[in-house]
């Protein structure tokens, strides 16, 4: 909860790390201190990252969308750093600029046992890392020929569902190609989303309307359809200034 503390965890992590390679991020994670040590803890913050820098790692920094990147943290002093939000919903409502987003703390992977938490990532880490030499590589050099992956990690469908929802996969049939290109199951994919979003919900029924006859009376319509005058009035605002008014011919929205 201060900026000696921050450093001195800092040093005992890098003797932690020593000997290892790690193609994301290093994080820190405030969730535990009081919100009254607010400075504090972003002095710490700031400090860690520093030293974490210093001795060439690519750091960064995980916290909730509120309770802790807005009540534990000025988060204004901390946008040097890569954030990890983590905000178990349907959509990250943290309004920053943030790499990595932990949607659910429910997920399921196969191998272990129980709920795992879930995430996504926005930035190519693995290349910033490598190229640059941090996390215990050595810099490298990359042709400027991208070079195809011969065995692209494979993401469950849900995850893939959430990426074309935060708009990584494009629209219409340029996300279908890219996803069949990539070796997803488009249905399958789109049938999430679908889900996620709603849109498998039955539409509003279509609209009914009515020709007016000679003789015919509002009321009467309104009997005639199961519905009732002011019903019908609303839906067609030209009735409202005179409801005695109809003439034949007229068409009307009754439904």
């Amino acid at each position: 909860m201060n900026a000696a503390a921050g450093k001195a965890d800092a040093e005992r992590f890098i003797q932690l790390l020593k000997g290892k390679q790690f193609e994301y991020p290093v994080f820190m994670d405030n969730e535990a201190q009081p919100v009254s040590a607010k400075t504090g803890i972003t002095e710490a913050s700031i400090a860690f990252c520093e030293t974490m820098e210093a001795a060439g790692y690519f750091v960064g920094i995980y916290g909730s969308t509120y309770s802790g990147f807005r009540d534990r943290m000025d988060d204004s002093k901390l946008t040097a750093y890569t954030h990890w939000v983590a905000q178990y919903a349907s959509k990250c409502t943290y309004s920053g600029k943030y790499g990595i987003w932990q949607y659910s703390s429910k997920g399921r992977v196969n191998g272990i046992s129980g709920n795992v938490d879930m995430d996504l990532s926005y930035v190519d880490y693995p290349s910033a890392i490598k190229g640059g030499g941090f996390n215990g590589y050595e810099k490298t050099v990359f042709s400027s020929k991208p070079v195809a992956s011969t065995t692209p990690a494979k993401k469950s469908t849900d995850e893939i569902a959430r990426e074309v929802i935060a708009g990584s996969w494009g629209n219409g049939d340029d996300r279908k190609s890219r996803l069949t290109a990539a070796g997803y199951d488009y249905s399958a994919v789109q049938a999430k989303v679908n889900a996620l979003l709603g849109a498998n919900k039955s539409s509003a029924p279509a609209a009914v309307y009515y020709t007016v006859r000679s003789g015919d009376t509002l009321s009467g319509i309104a009997k005639k359809y199961g519905t009732s005058v002011s019903a019908i009035q609303k839906l067609n605002p030209t009735l409202i200034k005179n409801v005695n008014l109809i003439l034949a011919g007229w068409k009307i929205r009754v439904k």
